[in-house]
């Protein structure tokens, strides 16, 4: 492989000195052989392989930064493990040293279905590798949830196959002035999606509640050491006019906004009762802990948080500040990713998340590459890029590594759907791919069709992952590391039918990271 790719570079430099042509020629001839050696393959492979040899030099030089001393954590918040959330951590911790961040699955643990008020039907916020455990109802008298409702039937009955277009060639016309109103006076999208506001939990459940408390501060690493203020923030993107937007919002939360999830999971970790039986299990969260929830825009990088008039006035003090903290961490990693825009788009994110007309609100999870699990201090101060997954992982509080066998089977499987996503609708867009927004009709909320005929497209549309000049997406394989021995990953996989397919069938390629050493050691399969 070594003397191939060398060769091939020789032959590579002398085509472009002479004609570019001779190269192409010998690279489709090489295809069309189907020899053992492609060029294309070598090339994936080589660019994959820098990516591996990037990540070790960062996390070999980050392991030689003098040790940060141990501060006084005054707020630990909890970020789902989403790539575009390691812009917000990383500034975030850089703007407050006080502040500690933790990567968990955005559903927070509790695959929940939530019934909205004046709805039959259940919303389910989990991973569709999993089934709801709980489901929970908003009461009748919540006013915003009547409204919610409201505007939930009126999107449905224009949304159906039978009336979409009906809708539009009835209506178009009545609702020019509203349309011209989006278009040049927009307002802001609220987060009203899935609301948990206001609702039941009753007494019944909190022997059931407890057990999944406990599983869920387990599964997070919180196990000890609490702040006396935890926060539990999910994510959500606002976009205007955007049939696609379930695609930018939280996928361990089945695509809906993770808010949902956060307010209850933090409900019921400040239930005494649920307290009482989870240290009866063996955690103990201190009286001075309080849990609130949380929202993280990704769209714009704000925060918005939740139940804070649950804080006493210490922890009131506290929060004012780390607040603040935040709305600087927001405006550092808004300007980061504005980086990515070309500089004729390079607007605020405030007022693309607004534009009615705007085809490129937010590139979400574009070129991430890396699916990281391992303690937070061996990635901190490391610029990802807004590139991995960031799951926190200790192996010495994992003894049967059960907490190792649910992140490999669920947010790393679902880390890989969204890579592939991505990857498939870049390398062969016209199969795996959407085209260009300004063509897709939508059919009911299940599809779209490409002007008035197609198949129904699937995967990403054209604006998702190119800027009009050129492609902001570099396609590779999910590079996972995980802080662990090479047996106890191994152990996991031999266990796992579908993630052993996969590692097997080198969809993903996997490595075991040394705690101590930081040397990346790839597993062979």
């Amino acid at each position: 492989m070594e003397l191939f790719a060398l060769r091939m570079m020789y032959d590579y430099i002398i085509a472009h000195h002479y004609d570019i042509s001779t190269f192409q020629k010998e690279a489709t001839n090489i295809s069309s052989n189907k020899k053992e050696l492609h060029l294309e393959s070598l090339w994936v492979n080589a660019y994959e392989y820098s990516l591996q040899r990037k990540i070790q030099e960062e996390l070999l030089e980050n392991s030689k930064k003098e040790k940060r001393e141990k501060r006084n954590i005054e707020l630990q918040a909890a970020f789902c493990i989403d790539v575009r959330s390691e812009f917000m951590r990383r500034n975030l911790e850089d703007t407050n040293p006080h502040v500690e961040t933790i990567g968990f699955a955005g559903f927070f643990g509790l695959p929940m279905s939530l019934i909205p008020s004046g709805k039959d039907t259940a919303v389910e916020q989990y991973p569709v590798l999993l089934s709801s455990g709980f489901t929970f109802k908003e009461k009748e008298s919540s006013s915003k949830s009547k409204e919610y409702t409201a505007k939930k039937d009126w999107f449905d009955f224009k949304s159906t196959s039978n009336s979409s277009f009906a809708y539009v060639e009835s209506m178009g016309l009545m609702n020019f002035l509203s349309y011209l109103q989006r278009f040049f006076f927009t307002k802001k999208t609220d987060h009203s999606e899935n609301i948990a506001d206001n609702i039941n939990i009753p007494q019944e459940m909190h022997s059931k509640l407890a057990e999944a408390g406990f599983n869920i501060l387990t599964n997070m690493g919180l196990i000890k050491n609490f702040a006396p203020i935890v926060a539990l923030i999910g994510h959500g993107s606002t976009t205007q006019n955007n049939p696609l937007a379930g695609a930018l919002d939280c996928g361990a939360c089945g695509g809906h906004s993770g808010k949902s999830n956060a307010q209850v999971v933090s409900k019921i970790l400040n239930i005494p009762e649920v307290r009482k039986l989870i240290k009866e299990k063996g955690i103990h969260i201190p009286s001075e802990t309080t849990f609130i929830s949380g929202l993280h825009c990704t769209t714009t990088d704000e925060v918005h948080f939740f139940d804070t008039e649950k804080l006493n006035d210490s922890q009131k003090g506290i929060f004012q500040k780390v607040n603040s903290d935040f709305q600087l961490a927001t405006k550092k990693a808004s300007e980061e990713k504005r980086k990515r825009y070309t500089p004729t788009e390079r607007q605020d994110a405030v007022t693309k998340s607004k534009n009615w007309a705007e085809t490129r609100p937010e590139w979400g999870l574009v070129d991430n590459c890396y699916f990281i699990a391992a303690r937070r201090e061996v990635t901190k101060g490391i610029n990802l890029r807004g590139r991995s997954f960031l799951h926190s992982y200790n192996v010495e509080d994992d003894e049967q590594s059960n907490v190792l066998n649910l992140i490999m089977n669920a947010p790393m499987v679902v880390g890989h759907w969204i890579n592939m996503q991505y990857y498939a609708s870049t390398v062969n867009h016209s199969i795996y791919g959407m085209g260009p927004k300004q063509l897709h009709n939508v059919a009911g909320t299940f599809g779209v069709f490409e002007g008035n005929r197609s198949d129904l497209k699937i995967g990403l549309s054209w604006q998702s992952i190119h800027d009009g000049d050129k492609y902001l997406h570099n396609p590779s394989r999910l590079q996972v590391i995980i802080e662990a021995p090479e047996e106890k990953i191994k152990g996991v996989i031999e266990k796992s039918p579908l993630v052993k397919q996969l590692i097997e069938n080198q969809w993903i390629l996997i490595s075991a990271l040394d705690g101590e050493t930081k040397k990346l050691t790839p597993l062979n399969f």
